[in-house]
């Protein structure tokens, strides 16, 4: 994906996993100026991403690979890596307005 600003590109990176039969998306890569200059993961598998901001900030979603049944949100710097904010909430919460893109 390519930011508003075409000049900062993300893609998820996917590797295997003991527990499922499939590789998952689990690190978030961020390029700009020639390089990669944050790669961003939780622990968790990525299920949505975007730009916010003309590429200064992401929101993920991520959470577990089965069974999840709430939603985690997380606002990152794109330059820093540096979180934010965070928001866990249920499928019927209403997600901040930063998340409204990748909540569902």
């Amino acid at each position: 994906m390519v930011a508003s600003d075409h000049q900062t590109v993300g893609w998820l990176v996917v590797v295997p996993n003991c527990c499922t039969s499939y590789p998952i998306p689990t690190t978030l890569a961020v390029y700009k100026s020639g390089r990669v200059v944050q790669r961003i993961r939780d622990g968790m598998m990525i299920y949505k991403w975007g730009f916010l901001d003309r590429g200064r900030r992401i929101a993920v979603s991520s959470g577990t690979v089965h069974g999840m049944t709430g939603i985690h949100l997380t606002l990152y710097d794109s330059q820093t890596g540096k979180t934010l904010q965070t928001w866990d909430g249920d499928d019927y919460g209403a997600a901040p307005k930063w998340g409204g893109e990748v909540s569902h």
